[in-house]
């Protein structure tokens, strides 16, 4: 299922959200969820408010400008179906998010911030067992497995708001995106390319 107007699924790069992608480039006692699934220095009630399962109630994102009636009609019929279907279950800094109800998790650690204004969220997709997955590239769009190149797995950057029982995360998508600095859906420049955009999930804790 795409839900992102760039062309790769926004839960995956979430998780997605799948990378709501650990290690942030911070210490840990700046982070609440080191990746030995500590909860650092950072307060902890934080990340206890965190555990437990969240569905997603609304996902907002910004169709690019040469977006035609077709995509965006296909899109915001996925949309729905995240709406109906999408659930979080957060244990520790790892996230299992399930899109369909039928189809198997996705998984992606995390860590936060929470001294920031606005509280900052990363991003790593991973295994079950949390351990974070390499990507892989091909450039020459090749079909042989020769030229598939194993590459530190991306990291996406995003931003979050904790109130109760409601959660709202925006994350940056395309590669070397920087972090959003309000909870405002942006589209790409073009439909086939994600960079700068940024998608809103917004969650109620069940």
């Amino acid at each position: 299922m795409n839900l992102n107007p760039g062309g790769s699924t926004a839960l995956s790069v979430l998780l997605f959200l799948a990378g709501l992608t650990v290690g942030c480039g911070k210490k840990d006692k700046d982070l609440v969820g080191g990746g030995d699934g500590s909860t650092g220095g950072a307060t902890t009630d934080e990340k206890v408010a965190l555990q437990g399962k969240w569905s997603a109630v609304r996902l907002e994102v910004a169709f690019a400008p040469d977006s035609t009636q077709e995509l965006v009609k296909r899109l915001k019929h996925d949309q729905d179906e995240l709406v109906a279907n999408g659930e979080l279950f957060i244990k520790d800094n790892l996230i299992a998010a399930t899109v369909l109800k039928e189809n198997s998790p996705s998984y992606v650690v995390f860590a936060i911030d929470a001294s920031k204004s606005p509280k900052e969220v990363d991003l790593v997709a991973a295994d079950e067992k949390g351990t974070p997955q390499p990507e892989y590239t091909n450039p020459t769009r090749s079909t042989a497995k020769r030229d598939f190149k194993e590459v530190p797995p991306t990291k996406v950057h995003g931003i979050y708001k904790l109130d109760g029982d409601t959660l709202m995360v925006a994350v940056a998508l395309g590669k070397d995106a920087q972090r959003p600095k309000e909870f405002k859906p942006v589209a790409p420049k073009r439909w086939n390319d994600e960079s700068g955009g940024v998608v809103v999930l917004h969650l109620k804790k069940k």
